[in-house]
């Protein structure tokens, strides 16, 4: 599926304010962003702010939650000192609030990744539950479609 057919080719990203509001939903996003990264070209783009940009020798952990759905390529991805895994179009990474990762595409065939940062107490209640087990945070779509078209309506409206 290709997902840049007739779309402008340039990445974008969102950062929210959280109002005490929103905390009160129980469940609120933080971020939200596509990233085209062409074969060759370095990553991860530049721009985000701190706390959110990484470098893949130190990777990073986030405060938040966050899915990666990786629309087109292939790539690794790596966290809390796991090995590394293979990644490739219609996998969702699940990265959890206080783990260390990384991830990035081959550098011959780039990728498309699409994000959505959230949290919020009903999140982590949810996550307690473990209807998301840790120990898998490379998940395989059934429903790639739907979810394609999920996040990229995240990132249009």
């Amino acid at each position: 599926m290709n997902l840049m057919a007739g779309r402008d080719s340039k990445s974008f990203f969102r950062y929210f304010p959280v109002s005490k509001r929103d905390r009160e939903w129980g469940c609120y996003a933080l971020t939200a962003g596509v990233a085209r990264i062409p074969p060759g070209v370095p990553y991860p783009p530049p721009g985000h702010p701190r706390g959110y940009a990484f470098r893949w020798e130190t990777g990073r952990a986030l405060r938040e939650y966050a899915l990666v759905y990786i629309a087109e390529g292939r790539g690794h991805f790596e966290c809390d000192g796991r090995r590394r895994c293979a990644v490739e179009a219609g996998s969702v990474l699940l990265l959890l609030p206080g783990v260390r990762h990384r991830y990035r595409p081959l550098p011959e065939t780039g990728w498309i990744e699409y994000w959505v940062g959230f949290d919020g107490s009903f999140v982590r209640e949810l996550m307690q539950r473990r209807f998301f087990p840790p120990q898998r945070p490379v998940l395989k779509l059934r429903d790639e479609p739907a979810v394609a078209s999920l996040f990229q309506t995240m990132v249009t409206v």
